[in-house]
């Protein structure tokens, strides 16, 4: 149950703002902004991705398989 009281309302819990602590100070992002930081991300994910796969092909081909 939620506490209501002029205690809980008084105390920093009841004063705090969540989103301080998930970002909340970011500046919300334009449609244009968030396309290009997906685009972003979804190439540095891409690039990890071939840098693995290189890796992995070459640990295999030193180990004879």
């Amino acid at each position: 149950m939620r506490d209501d009281s002029e205690t809980f309302k008084n105390s920093l819990a009841g004063q705090s703002n969540w989103n301080a602590y998930e970002g909340g100070d970011e500046k919300p992002l334009t449609p244009e902004e968030k396309k290009a930081k997906n685009a972003k991300e979804d190439a540095e994910a891409a690039a990890r991705r071939a840098a693995s796969a290189a890796k992995m092909a070459a640990e295999r081909k030193a180990a004879g398989a």
